[in-house]
């Protein structure tokens, strides 16, 4: 993303939305530059089951999002999960979850 940014929008970005079936971690890393320039808020449909595709892990991809200042939420759930073991708990394991990923600062 951030290539395609440099080479083809150079404005500001003010969300994204991730659906790309268990290879949110590697949206992350090629995304890094945007995510601390612009500070997005972030839609990420969410599945257990395909991180395990790309070698991911839910609670590496999370934990990459708090490191970088993101609150989590379930999309329809107004409350902030501090805890990435219940979150993942909440989480189907033969399905997907809409998670909104705020930056510090913004609010729900």
């Amino acid at each position: 993303l951030d290539t395609v940014y440099d080479m083809c929008i150079q404005r500001p970005v003010d969300w994204i939305k991730i659906d790309v079936d268990g290879a949110e971690g590697r949206v992350l890393d090629g995304a890094y530059r945007i995510l601390h320039t612009h500070r997005p808020s972030l839609v990420v449909e969410f599945g257990i089951s395909t991180m395990g595709f790309f070698g991911d892990h839910p609670r590496k991809f999370l934990k990459m999002l708090q490191s970088l200042g993101y609150r989590l939420y379930e999309y329809n759930h107004p409350t902030e999960y501090h805890d990435i073991d219940d979150f993942i708990s909440r989480i189907p394991l033969d399905s997907a979850l809409d998670i909104v990923c705020l930056p510090e600062g913004k609010h729900v």
